[in-house]
């Protein structure tokens, strides 16, 4: 009985992680082009590079907020100019992870273009609204998004 149940578990696990890697977002061309073509939103920001503890501010922001989708390599202008992914991941995992609290839960892909990579970084909605990011003064704050800007709380009063 125990081993069956155990090897029910993780065929639930498996087909779970199955079902969500089916359902993961992969954009298709025009479906990219048409995130890039409609610009910077609530939900959507453009980044030409990253720094650890700038992009944990748009992080905590997504996630405080309705999550939101992060274009490592395009620029304001909507223009693709494309990064190395493999260093801009790790700035990425280490914001989420270093300058973010409590971390906030990201999924990263790859999106080729024209001989450019860019990084898509997905910020899921949080259910704890309390993401705080740390500043390049040690001080943390939490951000929220408006528009297409992440401001900090203690500015709204």
């Amino acid at each position: 009985m125990y081993l069956i149940s155990n090897l029910e578990l993780l065929i639930t696990l498996f087909q779970s992680s199955f079902y969500l890697k089916i359902n993961d977002t992969t954009l298709e061309k025009d479906e990219f082009m048409t995130l890039i073509r409609a610009g910077e939103s609530e939900t959507l920001d453009f980044k030409q590079t990253i720094t650890a503890q700038k992009i944990a501010r748009t992080l905590v922001a997504f996630a405080n907020a309705k999550g939101g989708t992060i274009l490592v390599g395009v620029s304001d202008k909507k223009h693709l100019l494309g990064i190395d992914i493999a260093e801009e991941s790790y700035v990425i995992e280490e914001a989420a992870n270093k300058y973010c609290v409590p971390p906030v839960e990201i999924v990263l892909e790859e999106y080729e273009e024209d001989d450019k990579s860019i990084l898509v970084v997905q910020v899921k909605e949080s259910l704890n609204k309390n993401h705080q990011a740390q500043d390049a003064h040690d001080k943390w704050h939490l951000y929220i998004r408006m528009g297409d800007k992440n401001i900090a709380l203690s500015k709204l009063s």
